[in-house]
């Protein structure tokens, strides 16, 4: 197994009794990043995070090949961190999730699960009753489903009692990272094109006026920078086209870049060249954790997880 990368602590004193911590725990290919939020009555706080590299072999394109190694990792690394913390969220990738936006119906079905388990049916590839169903609402024109493997969240839940974790449930990686920057920017108005990037796969979502899109996963290696940028933007040019933007008629205004690595990495700056979009600058979401380090961006995806347990 590698060594702890980066490991950090508390950044400032809480103004108020911390009444809530909750872990959020990340897991990306040979990568795992946790953090561990504090919920006062003012303030959200993070209060801890650590890095950590393992070795290959562990996790396989998001399955969890070596659940009892994976554990045994996964709670060494958060002792050695000094986190006290023993409940929390933990994400799952989004090549296994299914998120689609349904219009609300005049008259919304009294039984919604139902519903929303036949809606989804037509777009996955194996009987509903395998999948967990989930929905949520961003506005009130459209409800969005979400449909995840029961088997590869039971192995995440799992790996979380490995490592020593109670779990409080799962998220998809896009929408943890989403809560994340919502919850922190609930004013921001501007066209946003939103990433989660792992080793082999590249999520996107966006934010058009106003609302939430989820575009999908695409099978992009990671293998270089510049192998990485010749083979997003063929992908970046086809989501372009199929939003119905144009030089003259619409335009990104910000880009956010998270998953196994940051916005503030060479590489996102590179992305961000790449594609004429500028970064979204979160120094501010820094500021209101408490968080002093210039790579806040790395740890969205954990961070709304934990979000989830603290509010």
């Amino acid at each position: 197994m590698k060594k702890t990368v980066a490991s950090g602590t508390k950044q400032k004193k809480a103004a108020g009794k911390i009444r809530n911590r909750t872990l959020g725990i990340a897991l990306f290919e040979n990568v795992v990043k946790v953090v561990e939020l504090g919920f006062t009555m003012e303030e959200i706080l993070l209060l801890n995070r650590v890095r950590g590299e393992f070795s290959s072999g562990m996790l396989h394109r998001g399955i969890v090949t070596r659940a009892e190694q994976l554990g045994d990792y996964t709670m060494d690394l958060i002792t050695r961190a000094g986190i006290k913390t023993s409940a929390g969220y933990v994400n799952i990738p989004d090549q296994f999730t299914v998120i689609k936006e349904f219009a609300i119906p005049p008259e919304l079905p009294e039984i919604v699960p139902d519903w929303m388990n036949w809606e989804l049916s037509h777009y996955l590839i194996k009987p509903v009753e395998q999948y967990a169903v989930s929905w949520f609402s961003i506005n009130d024109k459209s409800i969005y489903g979400a449909a995840v493997p029961k088997k590869i969240i039971s192995q995440r839940i799992e790996l979380l009692r490995l490592a020593g974790v109670s779990p409080k449930g799962v998220e998809p990686s896009t929408i943890a990272m989403h809560n994340a920057f919502t919850y922190f920017n609930r004013k921001y108005s501007k066209n946003l094109l939103m990433m989660v990037i792992d080793e082999q796969f590249t999520s996107v979502s966006v934010v058009i006026d106003g609302r939430f899109k989820y575009i999908g996963h695409f099978f992009i290696k990671t293998t270089s920078n510049n192998d990485y940028l010749q083979g997003f933007l063929p992908v970046f040019t086809v989501i372009t086209k199929s939003l119905g933007f144009s030089p003259t008629k619409h335009k990104f205004e910000g880009l956010l870049v998270t998953g196994k690595v940051g916005a503030t990495s060479q590489f996102g700056k590179l992305l961000s060249a790449a594609i004429n979009i500028p970064l979204v600058d979160l120094s501010h979401v820094a500021k209101q954790v408490g968080y002093e380090e210039n790579d806040i961006d790395e740890w969205l995806v954990p961070v709304g997880l934990a979000i989830e347990g603290t509010v």
